[in-house]
């Protein structure tokens, strides 16, 4: 499983625990920090192909996820392999 999120490398525990989810279960994953790379909300709600609010924002195989919460529960429900 490959795991890209983007967020916010400090001040997010959302951020943190998804991080901590992938290092668990030994996923492969970038972590992209959206104030490093200059990456606003409009310029993410084009990455994620709608209008969000928060971070992380987190794709799976390179599909949309949603964020921390629906990464966790679809992990939970077997959806991401």
């Amino acid at each position: 499983m490959k795991v890209k999120i983007y967020g916010r490398s400090s001040g997010c525990k959302f951020c943190d625990t998804a991080k901590q989810v992938c290092e668990s279960n030994n996923f492969e994953y970038d972590f992209i920090d959206i104030a490093e790379n200059g990456i606003d909300g409009t310029k993410l709600a084009e990455i994620c192909g709608r209008a969000v609010r928060t971070v992380p924002q987190i794709f799976v195989n390179e599909q949309y996820a949603g964020g921390c919460t629906e990464f966790v529960d679809g992990l939970k429900l077997g959806i991401w392999k």
